[in-house]
């Protein structure tokens, strides 16, 4: 092996090492200065080199910041939801910061906080609706959401001709169940969301 070859094994070998300090990116250009070597076994010996720190680095947990708070049109986009995987049990706990904080007291400017930051309610307007042989409704909301009559209720629906004219208001309403109010309806309607 000439010297320059020797020299630059050298130092591509004891930079990567030196360099993994800094995380993710620096291993990455180690790996790859590894790559660049042009003989089998300078370029064998730098990746055995790497190797602890690959393993260093996969189990060393990732901090992450936790996620923003959901804005507006998530929250609405979310709307209904609540019910349809489980019946609306409360999240589970799954950090050690978490367990028993449903018991907590809460301040009144937290409970404050949580009732102006909750949507009760959304409104849009139709996209297109259907009917199934009992007549009771399925509508398409222009929000992307989808919305079906309960087979427990018992009203019927009129629906305008044109569906995009045709407003819904979905709220809650009591025990986790949701209203719906059509126009051109006098009457309430029980729904639940499909989607």
């Amino acid at each position: 092996m000439d010297r320059k070859a020797l020299v630059l094994t050298a130092a591509f070998c004891l930079v990567p090492t030196l360099a993994l300090s800094d995380g993710r990116d620096n291993l990455m250009r180690a790996l790859s200065n590894c790559a660049q070597l042009t003989i089998a076994s300078s370029r064998l010996a730098c990746y055995d080199r790497l190797a602890p720190e690959f393993d260093r680095y996969l189990k060393t947990p990732v901090a992450s910041a936790p996620p923003p708070p959901p804005s507006k049109e998530e929250k609405e986009s979310w709307f209904g939801l609540d019910n349809l995987f489980g019946g609306g049990e409360e999240k589970p706990q799954a950090t050690p910061q978490e367990f028993g904080e449903e018991r907590l007291v809460k301040t009144p400017q937290e409970i404050s906080k949580a009732k102006e930051e909750e949507i009760d309610s959304i409104s849009a307007h139709l996209t297109d609706y259907a009917t199934n042989s009992f007549g009771k409704f399925t509508v398409f909301l222009d929000n992307g959401q989808i919305w079906q009559q309960l087979d427990a209720d018992s009203g019927k629906a009129q629906f305008d001709r044109d569906p995009h004219r045709v407003k819904v208001k979905v709220e809650r309403a009591i025990f986790g169940t949701y209203s719906m109010t059509i126009s051109g309806n006098t009457k309430l309607f029980k729904v639940k969301r499909v989607r």
